[in-house]
């Protein structure tokens, strides 16, 4: 995957929050680097359920990363639409690719404002 900073992102950097060893090893397993975690802070939309936040793409936070940027691979695209994240009281839980099932799993809840910090 082509380097994301240098294709001109406008990563909008929250707080970090706290990487636990389980996520830094998934994240190293399956590839999935600190660049695109940021990307979906930035773009991605986040919704309660079962006691922790899911943060993934849809089709809106998609369309709007391609308006603002551009020249974004295509391959890269593909890789974006599958990641999601889960976070449980600002603790980084894991990262991962969404495969068959996901829905019945991690459906979104209830609807609710995540507090922006």
């Amino acid at each position: 995957m082509e380097s994301l900073f240098k294709l001109g992102f406008r990563i909008v950097l929250k707080p970090r929050s706290i990487k636990t060893n389980h996520m830094k090893a998934r994240q190293k397993q399956r590839g999935i680097c600190d660049e695109v975690v940021d990307l979906l802070y930035t773009y991605g939309r986040s919704s309660y359920n079962r006691r922790c936040w899911i943060t993934d793409f849809d089709t809106r936070s998609m369309a709007l990363m391609r308006k603002e940027n551009p020249a974004i691979s295509q391959s890269t695209i593909d890789k974006l639409t599958r990641c999601y994240l889960i976070e449980i009281d600002g603790v980084e839980v894991t990262v991962a690719y969404k495969k068959k099932g996901w829905s019945k799993r991690f459906g979104h809840g209830k609807p609710r404002r995540r507090a922006q910090i």
